[in-house]
């Protein structure tokens, strides 16, 4: 599968998080590392669109309060929101198709 940078980045990211904070074990980082260098790993593959849907809750929970307080960015944020959205659930849908 072909990820352009930002879902590259976002997936590190990702993983990075969910280790620090406890969530993943540490092994999960490598694992996580090897799998976008290539390595066919059907259990992170699932972990990666488990934790892509969680991004696009959060990006909606932060879009819903964050409109009516900066009103004056509203296009702008819209866009973004919608747009990394977007690639997120499909790149989320292509994860769990892939492994099945």
């Amino acid at each position: 599968m072909k990820l352009t940078g930002v879902q590259r980045t976002i997936i590190k990211a990702n993983a990075e998080y969910f280790c620090e904070q406890g969530f993943e074990p540490p092994e999960v980082l490598q694992r996580v590392e090897d799998w976008l260098a290539g390595a066919h790993d059907p259990e992170i593959a699932i972990k990666i669109a488990g934790w892509l849907e969680s991004d696009i809750k959060w990006i909606a929970k932060v879009w819903a309060k964050a409109r009516w307080r900066y009103w004056f960015v509203v296009p702008a944020l819209w866009y973004i929101t919608n747009h990394i959205s977007s690639h997120l659930a499909r790149l989320s849908k292509e994860l769990r198709e892939e492994t099945k």
